[in-house]
């Protein structure tokens, strides 16, 4: 999460900067505030990187289908 946090405080430097869209931004801070609820839920507000593997991940996509996220979402959210 600290990872990601300091993602987006960067992009968020960069729209100060006019180097990027406030639009760009909002968007990955919804993904985070979606990944954020998910970890929460799970207990694992500190999961480090390399605990990250397939089965964490379509644990995660099941968890977005029955939030009944719609399959853009989903599919845009993995995509981060």
């Amino acid at each position: 999460m600290d990872i990601f946090k300091e993602f987006l405080h960067d992009q968020n430097q960069l729209v100060k900067a006019g180097k990027l869209k406030r639009q760009s931004v909002t968007g990955k801070e919804s993904k985070f505030e979606t990944i954020k609820t998910y970890l929460i839920k799970k207990s694992l507000e500190q999961i480090r990187m390399d605990e990250i593997d397939h089965v964490f991940l379509e644990d995660f996509k099941f968890y977005l289908n029955i939030s009944k996220y719609e399959d853009s979402t989903i599919e845009n959210t993995y995509l981060l």
